[in-house]
């Protein structure tokens, strides 16, 4: 669990990723989580995998920081277009000292 991304924002993230604080071995193929996974990850062997027995597998917490860090560069990345197109819009000024 290397990434340094604070457990509780990478728990929020796969709460809207996932759509609850559960996933059941169908849904986790949505998100490529392979089945041996799933079964490692799954202590108490209920068919659903709640947030902290994802968190708690390393192969799927690394698969969940992966996603949330690619998602915050997207957002990053989309975010500066947004910026760059505006600029564009106005002429490249900022408004400052105006």
């Amino acid at each position: 669990m290397s990434n340094g991304i604070n457990i509780n924002i990478l728990k929020n993230f796969i709460v809207k990723t996932i759509g609850g604080d559960s996933i059941t071995s169908d849904n986790a193929r949505k998100y490529d989580i392979d089945t041996k996974d799933f079964d490692k990850a799954n202590t108490n062997d209920d068919f659903n995998l709640d947030l902290d027995e994802i968190v708690n597998c390393d192969s799927l917490y690394e698969q969940f920081a992966t996603m949330f860090e690619e998602f915050e560069t997207e957002k990053t990345n989309s975010e500066e277009a947004k910026k760059e197109k505006d600029q564009i819009k106005t002429g490249g000024k900022s408004g400052a000292g105006v």
